[in-house]
């Protein structure tokens, strides 16, 4: 799992550095993070302690990818996006049509140049979100 994982993550960010790409995604997951995080959880808390012992090999490939994003927005200036899809669950949440809906105008914004940094400013480096908001069913 770990292996395999971070080739995939290597592979595609070099690939996409070496033929020019203008941005690059980097989609990492909840797995980072954890067992003794906390609730709510804090973004930092993705590089504190082990991953969860079940998804451990997975979780530290995806530290590894979001390590390799951020390298690489550092030493080759790409414009890096790290997002950080977290669980969501309960009784006012139409799950797979918000998250249809959420990725769908993420990777629209994300391929424009529209996205944005948690704090709003555009020029932050690396520019990156890791907070998903879900709405309420209507």
């Amino acid at each position: 799992m770990l292996r395999d994982n971070v080739n995939i993550a290597t592979t595609m960010i070099e690939a996409a550095y070496r033929a020019g790409a203008e941005r690059f995604l980097v989609v990492s997951s909840a797995c980072v993070y954890p067992h003794t995080c906390n609730v709510p959880t804090q973004e930092n808390e993705g590089f504190l302690d082990e991953p969860e012992p079940t998804n451990r090999g997975y979780g530290w490939a995806k530290r590894v990818a979001e390590l390799l994003g951020k390298y690489y927005a550092q030493e080759y200036g790409m414009k890096v996006t790290i997002v950080r899809p977290y669980n969501s669950y309960g009784r006012e949440i139409t799950l797979i049509s918000k998250l249809r809906m959420l990725f769908q105008r993420s990777s629209k914004e994300f391929l424009t140049g529209k996205i944005r940094s948690k704090s709003g400013d555009p020029e932050s480096r690396p520019a990156r979100f890791f907070t998903l908001k879900i709405l309420p069913k209507a």
